[in-house]
């Protein structure tokens, strides 16, 4: 009894005298015995007895069984354990456990449960949990004021700390864990934030897992079907205007957002099959049907495989291979990058990314400043940077993000670099082709998705396009027939665009079918009412009644200023100084 007494962090020296005193005192007690066969039958016997009385399902149950009523009392809540099988001193299989909090309602219950430990665990300093199996679980988390569900727990174990030695209790070590049908609820409608986690089947093995130096070292992880929930709404808390208690550590400034303990993990490899993400926050509205919400996220057919993912301060890299779907019906067929994931950025460099209909590559990031409030304002919060080499992007998919290019169906051929949000994007060195057009040069776009109100600073060093094409992008141009724009044919332009589609300047040369002209132009387009044009023009030879559909008037030859507004023989104005 002396040695199964002793701690398992007691120094070797005690264990060692305290071996010495046993074995002294039974050595001695055999020399005064004076039946030898009898000294080791009431030395054995007891020990032999007890031992196969412990291996009984019955007296191992009723143990439980006292313990757990024990618990119930003390506790004032139910603890049940329907079967547990118990080998000394290194497995245990555990059926239906059931915890419930003090309202009888579960907090946990756990169908099956076994573990296979190191032998003689409790007289080592470091144990290996050689296998744990988890089956049809599920953890009940939930609160309507400030006091969580399981509070009672902490309560009952918290005990205050009397010994203040630095030495360590036992390690424990896991090597293989597997989970099937397990799920873990978090409903907590003080705050306002439900989060629900879940996994078919989980098979994990392990090379080191060390919770005193908070390292997590993981060979393979499995996954099928895992879920995770997140559902944000207006809490009690913020109904009844209650403020955030700032002392709760969980609440105070910390160096890091994620991390802050200072946990390491590493896997080598994870495969996960059938994953569902959802994250959603409580709106008046329903999710926009056909497109992209970032307040009603719901990614399904989540399938992947990822290597050397590493977790270290608040940064996640790995090297990512997945596929999934989402609620508005956007596919993604393939990602494949080496991933970088922080609470400031996420990045994707050697990306290759497939959907239904486009293809991009090789580099693109997002930045934000809060993940899941910037997301929910993607086209405005969320900064885009992108490397583009032979990439193709069809508007149907951009369409699921900005819907009003829906109807432009339109496939982009895209190279060069681009960085902003949505509505105020820069590119440099870029080269978009699409059907028989192409831009070459920088472009600054601010108020997209909305075209017509989009404030443009191209400076092209060549643009090509042509009536047919135009249209497609801004159909507003069809309902022009004066001038004549569809003669303008093959339009090839360098120089500099400012402005908006229906209110810009123009300086440089335009190449068209009627001619060529130079000029630093401003062009108004006032909806109903006539055209504005002011600047300056030059052209050696411009088939200008052809462009006005005014038979009257041949080529010109032009070289000074022009002023006036319309372009058709009732509501032209026009003022010429020049040759």
């Amino acid at each position: 009894m002396l040695l199964t007494y002793l701690k398992p962090n007691s120094p070797t020296w005690v264990f060692v005298l305290a071996s010495i005193a046993w074995m002294a005192g039974w050595l001695y007690t055999f020399k005064r015995a004076k039946h030898k066969s009898g000294f080791f039958l009431a030395l054995f016997l007891p020990i032999a007895f007890i031992w196969s009385v412990l291996h009984i399902a019955f007296v191992q149950n009723w143990i439980v069984s006292v313990v757990a009523d024990k618990f119930s009392k003390g506790l004032k809540a139910k603890v049940y354990i329907n079967h547990i099988d118990y080998s000394f001193f290194d497995k245990l299989d555990l059926k239906g456990l059931l915890i419930e909090d003090q309202h009888q309602d579960t907090l946990l219950y756990a169908g099956n449960a076994k573990v296979n430990i190191t032998d003689w665990f409790f007289l080592k300093t470091k144990a290996t949990l050689k296998y744990i199996s988890l089956t049809d679980a599920q953890v009940n988390m939930h609160r309507t004021d400030s006091v969580w569900n399981y509070q009672f727990l902490i309560d009952y174990f918290a005990s205050p700390k009397t010994n203040k030695s630095t030495k360590e209790g036992i390690q424990f070590d896991i090597k293989i864990l597997q989970l099937q049908n397990v799920h873990f609820n978090q409903i907590d409608k003080w705050a306002g934030k439900n989060m629900i986690v879940s996994v078919k089947k989980l098979d994990l093995f392990a090379d080191d897992i060390s919770l005193s130096k908070k390292l997590i070292s993981l060979n393979t992880l499995t996954l099928d079907g895992p879920e995770f929930t997140q559902y944000d709404f207006e809490g009690n808390r913020d109904k009844l205007h209650i403020k955030k208690d700032t002392t709760y550590p969980e609440a105070k400034t910390t160096a890091y957002q994620w991390n802050n303990a200072g946990w390491v993990f590493t896997i080598k490899n994870i495969h996960l099959t059938n994953g569902v993400f959802n994250n959603e926050k409580q709106t008046d509205r329903l999710p926009y049907a056909g497109s992209f919400d970032g307040v009603h996220m719901r990614w399904r057919n989540i399938n992947g495989d990822f290597k050397n993912l590493h977790f270290e301060r608040d940064t996640l890299t790995t090297d990512g291979n997945l596929a999934t779907t989402e609620r508005c019906g956007f596919e993604l067929k393939k990602l494949s990058a080496k991933i970088k994931f922080t609470p400031e950025i996420m990045e994707f460099k050697n990306l290759s990314l497939v959907t239904n209909k486009s293809r991009l590559g090789n580099y693109y990031a997002m930045h934000y400043k809060s993940f899941g409030k910037d997301m929910g304002d993607f086209i405005h919060s969320i900064v885009l940077e992108g490397h583009f080499v032979n990439s193709v992007l069809n508007t149907d998919d951009l369409a699921f993000f900005a819907p009003d290019v829906k109807g432009w169906k339109r496939i982009f051929e895209l190279q060069g670099l681009a960085k902003g949000s949505v509505d105020n994007i820069s590119t440099k060195k870029m080269l978009i082709k699409s059907g028989n057009s192409f831009i070459d040069g920088d472009i600054d776009l601010r108020g997209l998705p909305d075209i017509e109100n989009t404030f443009i600073d191209l400076r092209a060093n060549n643009l090509q396009t042509n009536f047919a094409d135009i249209t497609t992008i801004i159909p507003s141009l069809k309902n022009v027939t004066q001038p004549n724009l569809a003669k303008l044919g093959n339009i090839n332009y360098k120089g500099n665009f400012t402005g908006f589609l229906n209110d810009f300047v123009a300086f440089g040369t335009i190449n068209t079918n009627l001619g060529v002209v130079t000029g630093d132009v401003n062009l108004k387009l006032p909806g109903n009412r006539s055209p504005i044009y002011l600047g300056k023009i030059s052209t050696a030879g411009f088939k200008l009644g052809q462009f006005l559909n005014v038979p009257d008037v041949g080529t010109i030859v032009f070289n000074g200023k022009l002023n006036g507004t319309g372009f058709t023989k009732k509501d032209v104005k026009a003022n010429f100084d020049g040759n």
